[in-house]
């Protein structure tokens, strides 16, 4: 998700106190801001749709021509 919305995401996060060095996803991106999870959520919607869509074109496929 980092890069279609162009941010940067990962890294070192602080658990308990606790420095948890972890991945960096898109290191050139901008810092996350709130306004890119509403971004980040319209993507994911069109990503669903899309599958969806791709389901059910799939099942009608299948149903007017079986692979038997």
């Amino acid at each position: 998700m980092a890069y279609p919305i162009g941010v940067r995401l990962g890294g070192d996060n602080f658990y308990d106190g606790q420095c948890v060095h972890g991945p960096v996803f898109n290191a050139s991106g901008r810092i996350a801001a709130a306004a890119d999870i509403a971004s980040s959520l319209a993507w994911m919607w069109r990503i669903a749709g899309v599958c969806a869509a791709v389901f059910v074109a799939l099942s009608f496929a299948l149903k007017f021509f079986p692979l038997t």
